[in-house]
């Protein structure tokens, strides 16, 4: 009788449109690394979301950027926001049991980094105007005319593969 009770708590909970308390954690951990890129690099949230109505499956943030970049540098960054937000997700005592998976991994996160396209005469292929994590790789796009396809692909790493570029670098 107790379960079918909780059941319907949680089930009149999302009727009513409330969200999860988990999900504060997740804000909570989330709010405080945008305000760190924020500061860092100068990036601003434009996208937040993720999925998950009886656990936390995944978590997506979208950033935009002031300033065109290169495949190294962008590497650096989404290396570096993937990595915090993975520390900060598994060492959060009060979400780990609301994880779909512990340990939570890259699969979990899917992110955008934008950048702007730089003007100057520079090949389009050394210019990085769109960074995706999506599935555990990473795409790293430049513009193309824009009447083909508005972006191409530069290169397209894996997580791991990313991290073991920058040791090397």
């Amino acid at each position: 009788m107790k379960s079918i009770i909780t059941l319907l708590l949680l089930a009149n909970s999302f009727l009513l449109g409330a969200t999860p308390l988990y999900w504060s954690y997740v804000n909570r951990i989330t709010d405080k690394e945008n305000t760190y890129l924020k500061k860092k690099y100068h990036l601003y949230l434009n996208t937040t979301g993720g999925g998950g109505m009886s656990c936390v499956k995944n978590i997506t943030q979208g950033y935009d950027a002031p300033c065109p970049t290169t495949i190294a540098a962008a590497r650096g960054m989404i290396v570096e926001i993937i990595e915090n937000l993975l520390r900060a997700i598994n060492a959060d005592t009060r979400l780990r049991p609301h994880l779909c998976e512990f340990p939570f991994t890259a699969k979990g996160l899917s992110l955008t980094l934008n950048f702007p396209e730089n003007k100057s005469p520079t090949a389009p292929e050394s210019q990085i105007t769109l960074v995706l994590l999506i599935d555990q790789k990473i795409y790293y796009h430049y513009p193309m005319d824009v009447y083909a396809t508005p972006y191409g692909t530069a290169l397209v790493e894996t997580f791991e593969e990313a991290k073991v570029a920058l040791i090397k670098k």
